[in-house]
């Protein structure tokens, strides 16, 4: 069955894709989500104009819990007036729309979520900040054979899920994947900036129509009948296998990522019709590595692919972490493979001409594009969940990265050392729970933050929702994206 592969010979030195690749933001009836919010889901709504609602401790439920303000209805923003880990009893599902989730507002050590699966089944929801490590702690919590740190799905038949990003999080420790879309009628995704790692190889993970445990350890995985989905700057590590799955989506884009320390799945797409572009992602090899370091072994498509699936491949990257294996890219088809054999149609050499076609396979969208090297290096920087600051966890996954170290993992706590006060016994970081600014209107504006502006009162809650010199976003919006200023000026 034939498929097109459009590959263009391209190593890591390419520069200014961003003037063909969709180039700089341009003017948009619609306000992006926050500025540096790219892709196919950047003008995800939020909350914008809504109520302010707060989590005021880490019990599962009950008022000022995180479960009660996901839950509510209508335009809100969460803001966090406590740090620390909340172990939740089932999956928090998000079904009413206009949703902001403001992680990065936390104080202390930051929040995270544990034992259950934070699953988005609505549309227009901005997430940022948040650490979603749902391990492998039983009873309670979410299922096995759904446990997943974020997951995008409908809630029923005929539901649309659509205009969502996800920005700087940190998802450990998925039993199932770490972080899926999985139904029918999913559409304009953003996950950006994002570290997904550590996916639980020999855990609590059950097969379909299986009665025992099995291996497992995905990292993240894309379909089924999705479109218009954007994968950029984020680290994928330690994790055996999708890194990513693309698994029947039409037009989706995997743009400058980060991969380490796969087992035996590297890149990979199904045999379901998929159209994709994959532009400078970078590959790099390490301990955990199965496979033979002399095959096509960087993108893994079907033998048997669809008869309309298209790929696009540019700049992408492989680097070894072996003494006997230099550091430097790949020809695009020496990094590419069958599932179990290899697919016909490849060059067999790098000798092979440049005359193969170039043209992207839909209208990009407004990602802007590093070389893989410099993408590389801005994601070690900036990716995952960065307030207050980074956790253990994310400090040992970069400095993993770094140093070419760093296993595939069964456990949360297997790579505890003892004695190491950080972490607690079951290989969670610890937390501190911190003091939230005082905000004496509670309009989710520190009262120092407004004392500093001379537009904004302390004592008068409704200056948040207002903006004074119409940018489009929201005083409280404002003071949400500060934390971030590395994407308002890149």
């Amino acid at each position: 069955m034939a498929v097109s592969i459009i590959i263009l010979l391209c190593l890591s030195c390419l520069t200014g894709l961003d003037a063909w690749y969709g180039g700089p933001v341009t003017a948009h009836a619609d306000v992006p989500a926050f500025p540096g919010a790219e892709g196919f889901g950047a003008f995800a709504v939020g909350s914008r104009g809504g109520v302010v609602l707060f989590v005021d401790h880490l019990n599962d439920a009950g008022p000022g819990s995180l479960r009660a303000v996901i839950e509510a209805t209508g335009p809100r923003t969460v803001i966090f007036r406590v740090g620390g880990t909340i172990d939740l009893s089932s999956s928090l599902v998000v079904r009413s729309p206009y949703l902001t989730i403001a992680g990065q507002t936390a104080p202390g050590g930051g929040i995270a979520l544990k034992r259950g699966t934070l699953r988005i089944s609505t549309h227009d929801v901005i997430i940022r900040g948040l650490r979603v490590r749902p391990g492998d702690e039983q009873p309670g919590g979410t299922p096995p054979t759904q446990r997943d740190a974020i997951g995008l799905s409908a809630a029923h038949p005929g539901q649309e899920v659509y205009n969502v990003i996800i920005d700087h999080c940190s998802l450990s420790w998925g039993v199932d994947e770490t972080l899926a879309t999985w139904t029918d009628q999913v559409r304009d995704i953003t996950v950006q900036w994002t570290i997904i790692s550590e996916s639980l190889y020999r855990s609590i993970h059950v097969d379909e129509g299986a009665t025992e445990p099995a291996p497992h350890s995905m990292g993240a995985m894309f379909g089924r009948h999705a479109n218009r989905i954007s994968f950029h700057h984020n680290l994928l590590a330690h994790n055996h296998d999708r890194n990513p799955l693309v698994s029947g989506v039409v037009e989706m884009e995997v743009i400058n990522n980060l991969v380490y320390n796969w087992k035996s799945g590297p890149a990979r797409v199904s045999r379901d019709k998929n159209i994709v572009h994959w532009i400078n992602n970078y590959f790099r090899l390490g301990p955990g590595y199965r496979g033979d370091i002399s095959r096509r072994d960087t993108f893994r498509f079907s033998d048997t692919p669809h008869a309309e699936s298209a790929y696009y491949l540019i700049g992408n990257v492989r680097h070894s972490v072996y003494a006997d294996k230099p550091p430097l890219a790949e020809a695009e088809w020496n990094v590419v493979n069958g599932d179990t054999s290899p697919i016909s149609g490849l060059p067999a050499t790098a000798e092979h001409p440049r005359g193969w076609p170039g043209a992207l396979l839909f209208t990009p969208s407004s990602v802007r594009v590093d070389t893989a090297v410099v993408a590389r290096d801005r994601v070690l920087v900036h990716a995952g969940a960065l307030h207050p600051q980074r956790d253990a966890v994310d400090q040992r996954i970069i400095q993993d990265v770094i140093n070419g170290g760093g296993s595939i993992i069964d456990r949360p706590e297997a790579r505890i050392s003892p004695g190491d006060r950080r972490f607690d016994r079951d290989g969670y970081p610890i937390l501190s729970r911190g003091a939230a600014p005082v905000d004496t209107d509670a309009d989710g504006l520190p009262d120092a933050w407004e004392a500093a502006r001379p537009y904004l009162n302390p004592y008068e809650a409704g200056d948040a929702q207002q903006d004074h010199n119409q940018d489009g976003y929201t005083h409280l919006e404002v003071y949400l994206n500060h934390f971030y200023p590395h994407l308002q000026n890149p």
